[in-house]
């Protein structure tokens, strides 16, 4: 399982460049792995004792988890990722949940 967390603003792009990277990309040798789908996930998530991760929100694209949302602290962020991982794991995940500066 890896977390990524790529340093750019569109999910969409940033996706599609860590699916072109070559050779080594993990992304692309990673086998088919049949996981539920996005709203499963933000499911998951809205389970949650924690208020501030019920509106991260959850796709999957090219057998990556893709987060994003706003969340008060890095402490929340660490939640919702933690609990995607766990609910699928052996999947690569991108982060785009930002914490909110106070």
């Amino acid at each position: 399982m890896q977390h990524l967390k790529p340093d750019c603003d569109d999910a969409a792009r940033c996706l599609d460049a860590l699916l072109a990277e070559e050779p080594t990309n993990p992304l692309q040798t990673a086998p088919v792995i049949h996981h539920p789908s996005g709203e499963v996930i933000e499911q998951v998530l809205r389970r949650s004792a924690y208020a501030s991760i019920l509106a991260i929100k959850a796709r999957i694209e090219h057998n990556v988890v893709v987060l994003h949302g706003n969340v008060p602290s890095f402490y929340h962020r660490q939640l919702a990722l933690a609990t995607a991982m766990k609910y699928v794991p052996g999947i690569f995940i991108v982060d785009f949940i930002e914490v909110d500066s106070a």
